[in-house]
């Protein structure tokens, strides 16, 4: 089981077309530059804080959610408030706190691209918008 302890990870996933995989990794480039640069827009934020909420209230109407759930209060030790209280601080985070953040802990230069694909097709694309070789 990943539980991340008192860790966390950030990725991004793509499903794109072999002739696409350059553009998209350089789109993905782009908007964390962005969120880096400016903050998102309110109504943005508020597309994802809505379905984050709704999802995170939908996970929990199962009783194996509500496990799930009591299981990370556990072991990242953490009150039950942490749960009751999640939906409401959703809806507190402000664009500006979203471009704080991915200042403080988004660092394209600690990132660790993995890229799936037939190389000798994706190489090039991969290189010019990473300047970096794929390892074999």
């Amino acid at each position: 089981m990943d539980t991340n302890y008192k860790s966390e990870v950030w990725y991004e996933s793509a499903d794109v077309t072999t002739e696409h995989t350059g553009a998209s990794l350089a789109e993905i480039q782009k908007e964390i530059n962005r969120l880096q640069e400016e903050p998102p827009t309110q109504e943005e934020l508020d597309g994802i804080i809505n379905y984050e909420s709704g999802i995170y209230v939908l996970q929990n109407s199962t009783p194996n959610g509500i496990i799930g759930q009591l299981v990370f209060l556990d072991t990242h030790d953490l009150d039950e408030s942490f749960l009751t209280n999640k939906v409401q601080k959703m809806h507190a985070i402000t664009p500006e706190k979203v471009q704080e953040m991915t200042r403080k802990y988004i660092k394209p230069e600690n990132m660790t691209l993995i890229v799936v694909g037939d190389k000798a097709k994706i190489q090039d694309q991969v290189m010019e918008t990473v300047q970096k070789p794929l390892k074999q």
